[in-house]
């Protein structure tokens, strides 16, 4: 449980505190072992004791129940598109009747879909119901004791689901690794799911890797990057992101990092390189932001098409990213990519690419690409001259196509398909675009 009280007035003035379950109702908990340690874990306030007090006549209470009730828009939502229900109802003084056990779903009667299982003073109830991103749902537990009188409890909740974790298929990139050792990647962060900390302690090559120029203030996972380049700053400030239950650290359901870290102090011209396998797909993509309410969330995505590992790239920018406030420091929202007229964009991604994160404005969490039935968008991604020939290469599908001139009425002409398309070179002029 918790402990959630008003301020007591002033420094070394106690107030008494009482714990409170998930369900809003007081704490109680069983100690069954001679020897029991016990955690308190400090979030605000100076802290100076607790005390446990025996108590009996306690009926059976919910000690443990998700998703949480919650009120959050799609953006900040911790709540996974693959969500189950998991309730638990432990015995005190009187027991769970289970045959007494029912839950409901959105006002609909599912105990016959759910799974109920007793153990020993344990209930447990799970139901994995099908929920869509943004969308708002509610559960009711209700169950009967075998006391006399019997007591019959509920337990109900509403919440809403993320915009984009849990979605199947869903490939993550977190902030924290970026390139190391000039556009070299580490093969653990290409399986999902992946927990964090691939990149600890790994240095990294400025201009090439990344781009950043912060004092040392905070450097708890890639200590290297505190070293000057040229007698510059070229260190990545990060810090933890651990409060559970939260979008810092939930990536899906059962997906839940064990290693964590935002980029803060980011701004205008910081970059970073990822280099990933990622599976054939196309995909909506997604950044984890927060910034407190003095201004908004924005960054930009692009794609790294040449160079990658040296000082010279070339990239063409993807979409960008464009939200309000989260309201706080650490308080990640997604904030999902987007062209300049606010249309959602998709990419088609495969095998081993390239991306970079442009900073612009909030704390940076990671990426997500959430795999889309959308059509992808196209973008050509090089044009070169080359013995005599013209060698175009997009991404995204469709076809390219060539006219010698933008005055109306203009015609084009169909070249190839495939990502790649040689053309002579001449002496006239010639435009090209995908469709």
């Amino acid at each position: 449980g918790k402990f959630n009280g008003p301020s007591s007035g002033a420094w070394s003035y106690n107030n008494l505190v009482p714990l409170y379950a998930p369900d809003g109702s007081q704490g109680v908990f069983k100690i069954t072992s001679p020897t029991t340690t016990l955690r308190f874990s400090l979030r605000e306030g100076d802290y100076d004791w607790f005390v446990l007090v025996p108590v009996t006549g306690i009926p059976p209470k919910v000690t443990a129940a998700s998703p949480l009730a919650n009120t959050d828009t799609g953006a900040a939502s911790a709540v996974p598109k693959d969500a189950k229900v998991r309730l638990t109802i432990e015995d005190f003084s009187t027991a769970t009747v289970v045959n007494s056990v029912k839950l409901f779903f959105d006002g609909n009667d599912v105990t016959s879909t759910a799974s109920i299982a007793k153990t020993a003073d344990i209930t447990t109830v799970t139901y994995a119901p099908s929920l869509a991103g943004g969308s708002t749902h509610s559960y009711e537990l209700q169950f009967t004791d075998n006391g006399t009188p019997a007591v019959t409890q509920t337990n109900k909740a509403t919440f809403t689901v993320s915009a984009a974790i849990g979605t199947p298929g869903q490939f993550l990139i977190e902030a924290e690794d970026f390139d190391t050792g000039g556009g070299q990647a580490q093969a653990p962060a290409n399986t999902m799911p992946y927990l964090g900390g691939a990149y600890a302690n790994l240095g990294a090559v400025l201009n090439v890797d990344y781009f950043d120029a912060d004092g040392t203030d905070s450097f708890p996972y890639r200590p290297s990057l505190t070293n000057k380049v040229n007698g510059a700053n070229a260190n990545v400030n990060m810090d933890q992101q651990t409060d559970a239950g939260t979008l810092d650290v939930v990536r899906a359901d059962a997906w839940t990092m064990t290693a964590n870290y935002k980029i803060g102090w980011a701004g205008d011209g910081d970059w970073f390189n990822y280099t990933r396998t990622f599976p054939a797909n196309t995909y909506e993509v997604w950044a984890a932001l927060s910034h407190d309410p003095s201004d908004g969330l924005r960054g930009s995505l692009s794609l790294v098409t040449g160079g990658v590992g040296t000082p010279n790239q070339t990239t063409v920018t993807l979409g960008k990213f464009n939200a309000p406030t989260s309201g706080a420091w650490g308080t990640d929202n997604l904030v999902q990519m987007k062209d300049s007229s606010s249309n959602v964009l998709a990419v088609a991604l495969s095998g081993v690419q390239t991306v970079r994160f442009n900073a612009s404005s909030g704390d940076f969490d990671y990426l997500l690409f959430a795999p889309s039935a959308a059509t992808p968008s196209k973008w050509i991604t090089s044009a070169g001259v080359a013995g005599g020939m013209v060698t175009i290469k997009w991404i995204g599908g469709g076809t390219l196509q060539s006219t010698p001139s933008l005055t109306p009425s203009i015609t084009w002409t169909d070249l190839g398909t495939g990502g790649t398309f040689n053309d002579p070179a001449g002496p006239a002029a010639k435009f090209y675009r995908v469709r």
